[in-house]
């Protein structure tokens, strides 16, 4: 962020360190802040401590590296400290300071000259931001995005009690940002954004066993999937609460919702789609009805078809084969067509990426 000095050592401290990707390029601040949180989470649990331990984000690594903040609280420089390898929070750059402004010693005092640019240009950059409606860029957006994908794939494979706080501090975040003045469109992407973190927000705390609490969350999810304009979203996320009503054993209510989720997305394909047309299936199997499951099913089946590839990935913010022929043996197995059941079964097994017990939702 302008006006702040960047915290050099910090930055160097995580690039030297892979990714746990295997990819063999650097440790990305969003794997740097699931490390803090693995470590943070353990050693509240040592300790002994109630209530939830501190978590953060790719966005606060970023401004912790920006130099924004100079001096974490006690445990997250603990933290940082085991994650990074150093002994020292000088060593990460950690000190208490106070923010410099502008006095009579600033770029404005006596003759301006050459070496002053940088302080002006940043003093601009800070008077720049404070008057302009879009605080919130595009490259900020962006990384949004990829934060909010990115906590989708976690959803396969982090423990939900872990993933939860992460969770609640990007949308406390979140809403902060839209709390500022914003242009349309970025209001609408930061809503967008907001749809999809409650709506994992939800998920999560099915997976916790807090039905009451989550349907909380799933209208809180709805109402920004509607202020956000965007069909798919909104799809997907009433397809999602249609799964809440289903665990919770309202096979009725699950159904209507999953029919809404469909109508919302019209023709076009999307994961909401998908999601939707299979838990109509699982809910009318359950009911003992053929034929409604038969077309649920092949609906499901038909959309998957037009699925681009980057809908189809193992994230909550996907859907692949492997999910839909678990739905369908699930399905079939309810209606006792143990053949039928035992095709979906081996072409599960066939598929090239299989399902892993956090993939059904």
């Amino acid at each position: 962020m302008a006006g702040y000095l960047p915290n050099i050592q910090l930055s160097e401290a995580r690039r030297r360190l892979r990714s746990a990707s295997g990819s063999g390029l650097e440790m990305s601040r969003q794997e740097l802040a699931e490390a803090i949180n693995a470590f943070l989470y353990h050693r509240h649990r040592e300790l002994g401590r109630s209530g939830a331990p501190p978590c953060v984000d790719g966005h606060a690594i970023a401004a912790y590296e920006r130099g924004r903040h100079r001096w974490p609280g006690a445990d997250l420089r603990e933290a940082f400290r085991a994650v990074l390898g150093v002994a020292a929070d000088a060593d990460l750059g950690f000190h208490i300071t106070r923010r410099r402004t502008a006095t009579a010693t600033g770029p404005a005092a006596g003759a301006w000259s050459p070496r002053d640019r940088g302080s002006l240009e940043r003093l601009r950059r800070n008077v720049h931001e404070g008057v302009s409606p879009a605080g919130t860029g595009r490259a900020d957006l962006d990384e949004w995005e990829r934060t909010v994908h990115e906590y989708g794939r976690r959803t396969r494979s982090s423990p939900a009690a872990v993933l939860l706080p992460e969770l609640a501090a990007g949308l406390n975040e979140l809403g902060a940002r839209l709390q500022g003045r914003h242009p349309a469109s970025t209001q609408r992407r930061l809503t967008r954004a907001t749809a999809q973190m409650a709506g994992l927000v939800f998920l999560t705390l099915i997976k916790l066993d807090q039905p009451a609490t989550a349907r909380a969350w799933a209208r809180t999810a709805r109402v920004a999937a509607d202020e956000a304009g965007d069909p798919g979203v909104h799809s997907w996320v009433r397809a999602q609460e249609a799964y809440v009503h289903f665990y919770g054993g309202d096979l009725p209510e699950a159904i209507a919702v999953a029919a809404h989720a469909r109508e919302l997305a019209g023709s076009t394909a999307c994961v909401g789609t998908c999601l939707a047309a299979a838990l109509q299936a699982r809910a009318h199997a359950a009911l003992g009805q053929h034929r409604e499951t038969r077309t649920a099913l092949a609906a499901a089946e038909t959309v998957l078809g037009r699925l681009d590839t980057a809908s189809t990935t193992a994230s909550a913010f996907g859907y692949n084969e492997a999910q839909l022929r678990f739905h369908e043996g699930n399905a079939y197995t309810h209606l006792g067509t143990t053949r039928a059941a035992t095709r979906a079964r081996t072409r599960l097994w066939r598929c090239a990426r299989p399902l892993t017990t956090s993939t059904a939702p």
